[in-house]
């Protein structure tokens, strides 16, 4: 029962600083767009349609929806892969590489002062844990114990 009353009060945590929208300076983004540009920066600016739906563990279409609206916004292309005719290659524009990194400036800026109140100690262990449970959650997902999040499968 600990680890079952741990989980529903991490899921409504999280869903608690979410809904306040923690990141104030990231006006202008649409759900899921800032993760989307984090990371094709993480990937050298340029990654597959596919892997990105894979890494958001979310579906294609969603996927092809928000890419279209930052395409709009000049933050990303899209172009087929000259390899792979049937893959399409999502690059992260100049725009689009200077508004992440303006908004995750901004972001820092906020964690920063979050820390600063938290102090050394407990901003240290926050950090730690919270590299433990990625690379554990990294690990389930790997050997697949967690499955695709999606409407239907709960129903």
């Amino acid at each position: 029962m600990f680890y079952d009353d741990c989980a529903n009060y991490f899921i409504n945590d999280f869903r608690n600083v979410h809904s306040s929208r923690p990141f104030p300076g990231i006006e202008g983004f649409g759900k899921g767009e800032f993760l989307a540009l984090n990371l094709l920066d993480a990937s050298d600016c340029r990654l597959s349609a596919g892997d990105l739906s894979a890494r958001m563990m979310i579906s294609s279409a969603r996927v092809a929806a928000m890419l279209g609206r930052l395409e709009e916004k000049g933050y990303v292309t899209r172009d087929i892969d000259p390899v792979d005719r049937r893959r399409i290659m999502i690059t992260l524009t100049d725009k689009g590489k200077e508004s992440f990194k303006k908004h995750r400036e901004m972001m820092k800026k906020m964690l920063v002062g979050i820390f600063e109140k938290m102090g050394e100690k407990d901003a240290t262990e926050l950090v730690r844990l919270v590299a433990r449970f990625s690379q554990l959650m990294g690990d389930e997902m790997k050997e697949g114990k967690v499955e695709s999040f999606s409407v239907s499968a709960v129903k």
